[in-house]
Protein backbone atom coordinates (compact mmCIF):
# COMPACT_ATOMS: atom_id res chain seq x y z
CA UNK A 1 0.00 0.00 0.00
CA UNK A 2 1.54 3.35 -0.86
CA UNK A 3 1.84 5.81 1.83
CA UNK A 4 -0.85 8.59 3.15
CA UNK A 5 0.07 11.94 2.27
CA UNK A 6 0.33 13.97 4.82
CA UNK A 7 -2.86 16.02 5.27
CA UNK A 8 -2.55 20.05 3.92
CA UNK A 9 -1.54 22.70 5.76
CA UNK A 10 -3.79 25.30 6.57
CA UNK A 11 -2.12 27.93 4.50
CA UNK A 12 -2.44 25.61 1.80
CA UNK A 13 -6.21 25.07 2.12
CA UNK A 14 -6.56 29.22 2.37
CA UNK A 15 -4.94 29.50 -0.52
CA UNK A 16 -6.39 27.06 -3.00
CA UNK A 17 -9.48 28.47 -1.70
CA UNK A 18 -7.89 31.88 -3.26
CA UNK A 19 -6.97 30.43 -6.03
CA UNK A 20 -10.02 28.78 -7.26
CA UNK A 21 -11.81 32.02 -6.51
CA UNK A 22 -9.28 34.38 -8.55
CA UNK A 23 -9.91 31.37 -11.62
CA UNK A 24 -13.91 31.73 -11.66
CA UNK A 25 -13.90 35.42 -11.64
CA UNK A 26 -11.23 35.92 -14.08
CA UNK A 27 -12.36 33.34 -16.91
CA UNK A 28 -16.14 34.99 -16.06
CA UNK A 29 -14.33 38.45 -16.90
CA UNK A 30 -12.50 36.55 -19.79
CA UNK A 31 -15.91 35.15 -21.21
CA UNK A 32 -18.23 38.16 -20.69
CA UNK A 33 -14.97 40.60 -22.57
CA UNK A 34 -14.97 37.90 -25.26
CA UNK A 35 -19.13 37.84 -26.20
CA UNK A 36 -19.16 41.66 -25.98
CA UNK A 37 -15.80 42.22 -28.02
CA UNK A 38 -14.48 44.65 -24.64
CA UNK A 39 -12.12 44.64 -22.11
CA UNK A 40 -9.04 42.36 -22.25
CA UNK A 41 -11.22 39.90 -24.37
CA UNK A 42 -11.94 42.33 -27.02
CA UNK A 43 -8.19 43.48 -26.74
CA UNK A 44 -6.95 39.91 -27.87
CA UNK A 45 -9.63 38.91 -30.46
CA UNK A 46 -8.83 42.71 -31.71
CA UNK A 47 -4.73 41.02 -31.97
CA UNK A 48 -6.25 38.23 -33.71
CA UNK A 49 -8.06 39.43 -36.22
CA UNK A 50 -5.53 42.23 -36.76
CA UNK A 51 -2.51 39.40 -36.95
CA UNK A 52 -4.33 36.27 -38.50
CA UNK A 53 -7.14 38.08 -40.62
CA UNK A 54 -9.86 36.03 -38.13
CA UNK A 55 -10.17 35.16 -34.60
CA UNK A 56 -11.53 32.10 -32.36
CA UNK A 57 -13.28 32.87 -29.48
CA UNK A 58 -12.59 29.40 -27.52
CA UNK A 59 -8.58 31.08 -28.50
CA UNK A 60 -9.53 34.10 -27.13
CA UNK A 61 -10.87 33.04 -23.54
CA UNK A 62 -8.36 29.92 -23.24
CA UNK A 63 -4.93 31.71 -24.09
CA UNK A 64 -5.59 34.34 -21.23
CA UNK A 65 -6.85 32.03 -18.71
CA UNK A 66 -3.89 29.78 -19.25
CA UNK A 67 -1.84 32.84 -18.31
CA UNK A 68 -3.78 33.71 -15.56
CA UNK A 69 -3.57 30.18 -14.41
CA UNK A 70 0.32 30.05 -14.40
CA UNK A 71 1.00 33.55 -12.58
CA UNK A 72 -0.41 33.26 -9.89
CA UNK A 73 1.45 29.59 -8.79
CA UNK A 74 4.61 31.33 -9.12
CA UNK A 75 3.25 34.01 -7.05
CA UNK A 76 2.06 31.84 -4.14
CA UNK A 77 4.83 29.41 -3.74
CA UNK A 78 6.99 31.98 -1.55
CA UNK A 79 4.25 31.40 0.89
CA UNK A 80 3.94 27.61 1.14
CA UNK A 81 5.79 25.56 3.03
CA UNK A 82 8.53 24.09 1.25
CA UNK A 83 7.52 20.24 0.93
CA UNK A 84 4.38 21.60 -0.55
CA UNK A 85 6.16 23.74 -2.77
CA UNK A 86 7.20 21.15 -5.41
CA UNK A 87 2.96 19.97 -5.61
CA UNK A 88 2.07 23.49 -7.56
CA UNK A 89 2.63 21.31 -10.67
CA UNK A 90 -0.83 19.98 -9.73
CA UNK A 91 -1.71 23.14 -9.74
CA UNK A 92 -2.86 24.16 -6.57
CA UNK A 93 -6.13 21.96 -6.53
CA UNK A 94 -7.43 20.09 -3.46
CA UNK A 95 -6.20 16.59 -2.83
CA UNK A 96 -8.65 14.24 -3.31
CA UNK A 97 -10.86 12.78 -0.36
CA UNK A 98 -9.69 9.83 1.62
CA UNK A 99 -13.15 9.09 2.00
CA UNK A 100 -16.54 8.59 0.04
CA UNK A 101 -19.03 11.10 0.77
CA UNK A 102 -21.99 10.57 3.49
CA UNK A 103 -25.79 10.96 2.93
CA UNK A 104 -25.78 14.24 4.44
CA UNK A 105 -22.95 15.47 2.22
CA UNK A 106 -24.66 14.09 -1.00
CA UNK A 107 -27.80 15.89 0.13
CA UNK A 108 -26.19 19.60 0.66
CA UNK A 109 -24.57 18.62 -2.65
CA UNK A 110 -27.64 18.03 -5.06
CA UNK A 111 -29.21 21.01 -3.10
CA UNK A 112 -26.56 23.46 -4.37
CA UNK A 113 -27.49 23.94 -7.67
CA UNK A 114 -31.48 24.27 -7.11
CA UNK A 115 -30.70 26.97 -4.35
CA UNK A 116 -28.03 29.01 -6.66
CA UNK A 117 -30.46 28.69 -9.66
CA UNK A 118 -34.23 29.41 -7.99
CA UNK A 119 -32.58 33.18 -6.09
CA UNK A 120 -31.22 33.68 -9.86
CA UNK A 121 -34.37 33.37 -11.70
CA UNK A 122 -35.65 35.34 -9.33
CA UNK A 123 -33.51 37.68 -9.81
CA UNK A 124 -33.17 37.87 -13.77
CA UNK A 125 -37.35 37.46 -13.98
CA UNK A 126 -37.44 40.69 -11.81
CA UNK A 127 -34.89 42.69 -13.72
CA UNK A 128 -36.77 41.85 -16.79
CA UNK A 129 -40.11 42.42 -15.72
CA UNK A 130 -38.87 46.14 -14.68
CA UNK A 131 -36.60 46.59 -17.89
CA UNK A 132 -39.79 45.55 -19.95
CA UNK A 133 -41.95 47.81 -18.11
CA UNK A 134 -39.06 50.78 -19.25
CA UNK A 135 -40.26 53.90 -21.91
CA UNK A 136 -38.94 54.18 -24.94
CA UNK A 137 -37.08 57.47 -24.80
CA UNK A 138 -36.86 59.08 -27.91
CA UNK A 139 -33.70 60.61 -29.31
CA UNK A 140 -33.72 62.88 -32.51
CA UNK A 141 -30.33 63.99 -33.47
CA UNK A 142 -31.36 65.70 -36.70
CA UNK A 143 -33.00 68.75 -34.84
CA UNK A 144 -30.60 68.76 -31.88
CA UNK A 145 -27.25 66.81 -32.41
CA UNK A 146 -26.04 67.29 -28.42
CA UNK A 147 -29.21 65.85 -26.89
CA UNK A 148 -28.50 64.63 -23.71
CA UNK A 149 -29.59 60.91 -23.07
CA UNK A 150 -31.62 60.86 -19.52
CA UNK A 151 -30.37 58.79 -16.76
CA UNK A 152 -30.63 54.86 -16.40
CA UNK A 153 -32.22 54.72 -20.24
CA UNK A 154 -32.15 51.34 -21.37
CA UNK A 155 -34.63 51.47 -24.74
CA UNK A 156 -34.72 54.32 -27.23
CA UNK A 157 -36.05 55.72 -30.51
CA UNK A 158 -33.44 57.46 -32.21
CA UNK A 159 -33.35 59.87 -35.18
CA UNK A 160 -29.72 60.55 -36.95
CA UNK A 161 -28.08 60.71 -40.19
CA UNK A 162 -26.36 57.13 -40.62
CA UNK A 163 -22.73 57.66 -41.75
CA UNK A 164 -22.82 54.58 -44.51
CA UNK A 165 -19.75 55.46 -45.92
CA UNK A 166 -18.34 54.52 -42.61
CA UNK A 167 -18.87 51.36 -41.29
CA UNK A 168 -17.73 47.95 -40.20
CA UNK A 169 -18.61 44.37 -40.16
CA UNK A 170 -18.13 41.65 -37.56
CA UNK A 171 -19.10 38.14 -39.01
CA UNK A 172 -19.52 35.21 -36.58
CA UNK A 173 -19.04 31.82 -38.86
CA UNK A 174 -19.27 28.26 -38.06
CA UNK A 175 -18.08 25.24 -40.28
CA UNK A 176 -17.31 28.29 -43.21
CA UNK A 177 -21.24 28.72 -42.32
CA UNK A 178 -22.30 32.22 -41.33
CA UNK A 179 -24.26 32.54 -37.64
CA UNK A 180 -24.16 36.03 -37.23
CA UNK A 181 -23.70 39.74 -38.45
CA UNK A 182 -22.94 42.70 -36.85
CA UNK A 183 -23.33 45.96 -38.40
CA UNK A 184 -21.91 48.82 -37.22
CA UNK A 185 -22.41 52.53 -38.43
CA UNK A 186 -21.97 55.49 -37.07
CA UNK A 187 -24.80 58.10 -36.01
CA UNK A 188 -24.52 61.34 -36.00
CA UNK A 189 -26.33 64.93 -36.63
CA UNK A 190 -26.55 66.43 -40.02
CA UNK A 191 -23.51 68.53 -39.61
CA UNK A 192 -20.99 66.08 -38.33
CA UNK A 193 -17.12 65.93 -40.14
CA UNK A 194 -14.72 63.12 -39.58
CA UNK A 195 -12.64 63.80 -37.22
CA UNK A 196 -15.74 65.40 -34.48
CA UNK A 197 -16.43 62.83 -31.47
CA UNK A 198 -19.25 60.44 -32.35
CA UNK A 199 -21.97 59.86 -29.76
CA UNK A 200 -23.98 56.89 -30.83
CA UNK A 201 -23.07 53.62 -33.25
CA UNK A 202 -25.83 51.76 -34.75
CA UNK A 203 -24.92 47.56 -34.38
CA UNK A 204 -27.35 46.15 -36.47
CA UNK A 205 -27.45 42.40 -38.52
CA UNK A 206 -29.72 44.27 -41.56
CA UNK A 207 -27.77 45.35 -44.55
CA UNK A 208 -30.96 47.66 -45.53
CA UNK A 209 -33.32 50.47 -44.42
CA UNK A 210 -37.17 50.64 -44.95
CA UNK A 211 -38.15 53.80 -44.97
CA UNK A 212 -41.49 53.89 -43.78
CA UNK A 213 -42.64 57.61 -44.49
CA UNK A 214 -41.68 56.91 -48.01
CA UNK A 215 -42.31 52.89 -48.34
CA UNK A 216 -38.58 52.48 -49.82
CA UNK A 217 -35.73 50.54 -49.35
CA UNK A 218 -32.05 52.31 -48.79
CA UNK A 219 -28.78 49.55 -48.94
CA UNK A 220 -26.43 50.50 -46.15
CA UNK A 221 -23.33 49.98 -48.58
CA UNK A 222 -23.00 53.84 -50.32
CA UNK A 223 -21.31 56.58 -49.80
CA UNK A 224 -24.58 58.93 -49.10
CA UNK A 225 -25.25 59.64 -45.39
CA UNK A 226 -29.29 59.46 -45.42
CA UNK A 227 -31.35 60.30 -42.33
CA UNK A 228 -32.91 56.76 -40.68
CA UNK A 229 -35.05 56.04 -37.48
CA UNK A 230 -33.95 53.21 -35.39
CA UNK A 231 -34.86 51.48 -31.94
CA UNK A 232 -33.22 49.31 -29.75
CA UNK A 233 -31.54 49.19 -26.74
CA UNK A 234 -28.85 51.46 -25.76
CA UNK A 235 -25.86 49.83 -24.33
CA UNK A 236 -23.23 52.65 -22.72
CA UNK A 237 -19.49 51.94 -24.00
CA UNK A 238 -20.12 49.07 -25.73
CA UNK A 239 -17.99 49.42 -28.73
CA UNK A 240 -16.06 46.85 -29.80
CA UNK A 241 -12.22 47.34 -29.34
CA UNK A 242 -11.54 46.21 -32.97
CA UNK A 243 -14.50 48.16 -34.27
CA UNK A 244 -13.22 51.02 -32.64
CA UNK A 245 -9.86 50.69 -34.14
CA UNK A 246 -10.76 50.02 -37.57
CA UNK A 247 -12.97 53.57 -37.03
CA UNK A 248 -9.88 55.22 -35.82
CA UNK A 249 -8.41 54.94 -38.91
CA UNK A 250 -11.13 56.94 -40.76
CA UNK A 251 -11.05 59.16 -37.87
CA UNK A 252 -14.39 58.15 -36.37
CA UNK A 253 -13.93 58.35 -32.57
CA UNK A 254 -16.09 57.65 -30.19
CA UNK A 255 -17.07 60.01 -27.81
CA UNK A 256 -16.81 59.26 -23.54
CA UNK A 257 -19.44 58.32 -23.03
CA UNK A 258 -20.86 56.94 -26.06
CA UNK A 259 -23.92 54.38 -26.97
CA UNK A 260 -24.10 51.71 -28.92
CA UNK A 261 -27.89 51.32 -30.27
CA UNK A 262 -28.36 47.46 -30.40
CA UNK A 263 -31.18 47.48 -32.81
CA UNK A 264 -34.17 45.38 -32.09
CA UNK A 265 -37.48 45.10 -33.61
CA UNK A 266 -40.65 46.78 -31.27
CA UNK A 267 -44.11 45.96 -31.87
CA UNK A 268 -45.99 49.30 -30.89
CA UNK A 269 -43.22 51.14 -30.08
CA UNK A 270 -42.66 48.92 -26.97
CA UNK A 271 -39.60 46.98 -25.21
CA UNK A 272 -39.58 43.32 -26.57
CA UNK A 273 -41.34 41.24 -24.08
CA UNK A 274 -39.12 37.59 -25.29
CA UNK A 275 -36.54 38.71 -22.35
CA UNK A 276 -38.64 37.82 -19.16
CA UNK A 277 -40.18 34.43 -20.95
CA UNK A 278 -36.92 32.75 -21.41
CA UNK A 279 -35.30 32.33 -17.98
CA UNK A 280 -37.93 29.74 -17.19
CA UNK A 281 -35.17 27.01 -18.17
CA UNK A 282 -32.50 28.47 -15.37
CA UNK A 283 -35.01 26.81 -12.17
CA UNK A 284 -35.34 23.57 -14.59
CA UNK A 285 -31.46 23.45 -15.16
CA UNK A 286 -30.76 23.80 -11.41
CA UNK A 287 -33.35 21.26 -9.71
CA UNK A 288 -32.36 18.77 -12.76
CA UNK A 289 -28.30 19.05 -11.84
CA UNK A 290 -29.41 18.91 -8.22
CA UNK A 291 -31.55 15.30 -9.17
CA UNK A 292 -28.93 14.07 -11.38
CA UNK A 293 -26.63 14.42 -8.66
CA UNK A 294 -29.13 13.23 -5.32
CA UNK A 295 -29.53 10.10 -8.54
CA UNK A 296 -26.56 8.92 -9.06
CA UNK A 297 -25.29 9.57 -5.87
CA UNK A 298 -27.29 7.89 -4.23
CA UNK A 299 -26.87 4.52 -6.34
CA UNK A 300 -23.06 5.08 -6.68
CA UNK A 301 -23.30 4.81 -2.79
CA UNK A 302 -25.70 1.84 -2.22
CA UNK A 303 -23.82 0.17 -3.84
CA UNK A 304 -20.84 0.82 -2.37
CA UNK A 305 -22.63 -0.61 0.81
CA UNK A 306 -23.78 -3.73 -0.94
CA UNK A 307 -20.08 -4.61 -1.61
CA UNK A 308 -19.47 -3.77 1.86
CA UNK A 309 -17.33 -0.28 0.82
CA UNK A 310 -19.29 2.13 2.58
Amino acid sequence: MSPTPPPASPRRKLLVALYVGYLVLVGGYLTYGTFTQTGLGGWVLAQELEWFGSASQKLTVLLPLAVAMVLPLLLLAPFLPKGERAQLAGPLLPRPPARPISWPQLLLLGLVPPLVALPTYYYLQRQAERDESRPVVALDLVARPDTPVPADTKYARLQAVLQADYQYVLQETSYSQVRKTDRYVPLTGPDWQPGQPVRFFLDTSTDAYFDEANQRSIVFDQATPFSVTFSGQLHPNALPTVVRRAFGQYRVTAAEPHYVLENLYMPNGQPPRAASQQYWIIPVLGLGLGAAILVGGGIGLLIRRRRGLA
